[in-house]
This record gives structure tokens, sequence and C-alpha cells, in this order.
């Protein structure tokens, strides 16, 4: 019997596809995993719409796309009956996932285990690797993959310039790519699921300026989209509210922000930074993530001043150690676990031959306060 439920949870999912193309997904969904049987009959259209709260027409659309696939057959009078899945396995079930790092894990925790698990239950081989920020490492890795004829990568590319080649790469073979938290300007018609960075950096600076802040910077690091977006989404809350955006680039990381975000950067060294702390003249830091936080509660402290009393602290990651600083860190925690299902449900409908449109699914942060933000002094 169809769920009612996970389907409509499955339309409220994000997503970019056509309605009618993700209510087939979702019904194909229990076909394949057995909660709609081989031979049982599907609701009446007029059932579906009221239920799901859908046109007729998307109802359509949806049920034809499924008799095409010869998952669902029409018989006049007697409704639309479930067929037996007819799969064939792929000629190559081997998936590559490449990551930064084994740090990686940390930061979105179960996202490899989501991915993986989801993935193997569906008779696929998971080559898991880490190309350590290195274009040398990943083109190594990506000729591996290619010479075993991969029929899939989840990638989380470097730095643009060398994630867009080994992409090109790929794509020239025939291989499907899932690009996993950092998206590719140049690709946008490559799949992407990853965190709603932007939006973390407008809630992690709204939060700020909603506790009486006026006067915050943002520490950024990494030349990926996911400092891009978080530096971004800091600028727009900034504005919005009136108030003048800083940024100031961590220690032994350059400049790497894009022209509209690089005016912002303070052209002053740590040194300084700390001092205009101490001064009462920033009192609040959003960080781009909990090693940056740790890093300015350390400064704070050589000043002798006491987290929130003198100084608000927002971070990203939450860090199995951000519960353990001087002052529990006040941070997002990224959907790991979401992200891994999200991005092997996509890769599979792939592998399946689906066709639709290239995804975009951002997901939103869980944001954890804890004791390290409060009013300003």
């Amino acid at each position: 019997m169809l769920d009612f439920e996970r389907v409509i949870q499955d339309l409220q999912a994000p997503a970019a596809a056509p309605l009618h193309a993700r209510v087939r997904a979702a019904i194909q969904a229990q076909i394949m995993d057995g909660t709609l049987k081989p031979g049982e009959t599907l609701p009446p259209e007029r059932t579906l719409q009221e239920e799901l709260g859908i046109s007729r027409a998307t109802v359509r659309q949806a049920i034809k796309s499924l008799i095409n696939d010869h998952l669902l057959k029409s018989v006049v009078g007697s409704g639309t009956f479930v067929l037996e899945p007819q799969e064939s396995p792929p000629h190559n079930t081997l998936v590559g996932v490449i990551v930064p790092d084994s740090n990686y894990y940390i930061y979105y925790p179960e996202l490899a285990s989501s991915l993986s698990n989801y993935l193997r239950d569906a008779g696929y081989r998971v080559d898991a690797t880490v190309h350590n920020e290195r274009y040398g490492t990943l083109t190594e890795i990506t000729s591996s993959l290619l010479a075993q004829e991969a029929a899939a990568v989840v990638l989380v590319a470097p730095n643009q310039q060398y994630g867009n080649e080994v992409l090109r790469q790929l794509r020239a073979k025939g291989v499907i790519v899932v690009l996993l938290t950092r998206y590719l300007d140049n690709f946008a018609d490559v799949d992407y699921i990853g965190a709603d960075n932007r939006l973390i950096g407008i809630e992690a600076t709204q939060h700020l300026i909603e506790l009486g802040h006026s006067s915050i910077v943002h520490i950024a690091a990494s030349s990926t989209s996911t400092a891009f977006d978080r530096a971004a989404g800091y600028v727009q809350a900034m504005t919005e509210a009136g108030l003048t955006p800083k940024i100031f680039m961590a220690p032994d990381e350059p400049s790497p922000l894009p022209p509209e975000l690089i005016k912002y950067v303070m052209n002053v060294e740590s040194e300084q930074l700390w001092s205009q702390v101490a001064k009462k003249e920033i009192t609040g830091v959003f960080c781009f993530n909990d090693q940056i936080a740790s890093w300015a509660q350390k400064e704070v402290r050589k000043l002798n001043l006491v987290i929130p009393r003198d100084f608000s602290l927002v971070s990203v990651d939450n860090m199995p150690y951000a519960d353990f600083f001087d002052t529990p860190l006040t941070t997002f925690a990224l959907p790991g676990e979401e992200i891994g299902n999200q991005a092997a449900t996509l890769l599979l409908r792939r592998l399946k031959g689906e066709a639709f449109p290239p995804q975009r699914v951002l997901l939103p942060a869980r944001f954890v306060r804890r004791l390290s933000t409060a009013a300003p002094p």
C-alpha cells in the first residue's frame, strides 16, 4: 500500500526537479523497496490528487512516466497495477568517493556511513579515497577510477581550477558525477548536494546582530565555494542590517575571495585585529569553522578577556571538542547524514538512467546555541 506520508515528506524535501518528476521518484522508491508490492493497485488519480494536494495533470504525468518505464501497468476498468521491477545490474558497479582528507568526515559526521551503506545496499562497490587538496593526488585517483571503468564518482573538489579540470576528464569518459559539499562555478549542469552555507553565514551573523552587536567581523579561510558562500551570507546580513562588513583572512590563508567580497577584507595583521577586540571596537566574530574559532579563543585568552562577557564567538562544524572550549562554542552542526542520503538517492537515480534536470540541493544546518555568544559589553 502506498505510504502517503512518505510521499509528502519526499515532496517537501529541497529539490529543483519538476513536481511530476518528484512524485514519480517518490512512488518509484516505494516500488523498489517493496512498500508497493507487485500486483498491488495504485490509488486512483483523484485520491492521489487529494491526499498529496497536487493537480490531476501532475499525477497523470508521474504515472505515465512509471508506465513507460514498465513499473506500472494501466488496465482499463480495473486500475493501475504495480509490476515486478525489472532491474538489470550495471556493467560496472564501482563508485568512487573522493574527499579532501581524513578529517572531512569529522566535519560531516555520519556522511560516510549513510552514503556508503545506501550504495552498498543497492549492490555497488564503494572506493573511498582522499586527495589531500593536491591536484597530483586527485589526478592519480581519477586515472585509477577511469582505468577501472567506474560507473560514477562522488567528488568533493579542491579549488575551482583543479576541480574543473578533473571534472572535464570524468565527464569526457561518460562517468556520472555528483559534487558533494563544494560546487564548481563552471559546472552548474552537474548535480550538487551540500549544506546551505550562505544561509549559515546569514543566520550566524543575524544571531549576533539580534543580541545587540554592531561591530562584527567574519574570519574567513579556504578558497572553496564553502568559504565564499559563508562570507557572502555574512556580508548580506550585515548589509541588510545597515552595518559595515569586515572580513579578516585567517593566518596563513591567502585572500582567495571573489572580487565582490575582497573589497571587505581588512588590511591588518592579527595583532591589530585582536587589539581592536581588546578596545571593544570589535565585539563579535563569526568564524569560518570551529578550528578558526579555537585559534580566536586562544588569542582572546591572551588579552585576559572573557567570552562572552567581553566578546562573542559563533562558528560552524560542531566539532566534538566544541563543547569543551573554555566557553562552550555556539556553532552550526552540518547535515552530514542528510547529505549522504540525498547524494546516494540522486546518484542511484542517475545510474538507473533516469533523465531529469541537474539538481542543486542545499540542506540547512542545525544551530547549536551554547555559551560563547551574549549581548555586547
